[in-house]
């Protein structure tokens, strides 16, 4: 007799391209993510900017962290949140 296993997949995003029609497919394939948060928004917009407008990313991070929760309150158990120490800030 064959043994099943259950598969899981991950990924890293910065999360700003989520939206509905990827979260869904992400919860129904039991794809976790790992999103890259570097902490308040001054630390993380230091390093964490769009690249055409150098604006920084925290708040669209923070929107679709609160979208999950509150429309797919199932998905937040396959996220992990990725935090980069920045040096700069620890040796102080």
């Amino acid at each position: 007799k064959e043994k099943c296993k259950d598969l899981s997949y991950a990924l890293t995003t910065n999360a700003t391209l989520l939206n509905d029609e990827v979260i869904e497919y992400f919860l129904n394939h039991n794809i976790h993510i790992l999103i890259s948060l570097d902490g308040p928004i001054e630390v993380h917009n230091k390093n964490r900017v769009y690249r055409k407008t150098g604006k920084g990313s925290f708040k669209d991070v923070i929107s679709k962290l609160r979208k999950i929760q509150n429309d797919y309150p199932d998905f937040i158990k396959q996220i992990s949140i990725n935090t980069v120490l920045d040096s700069e800030k620890m040796l102080r």
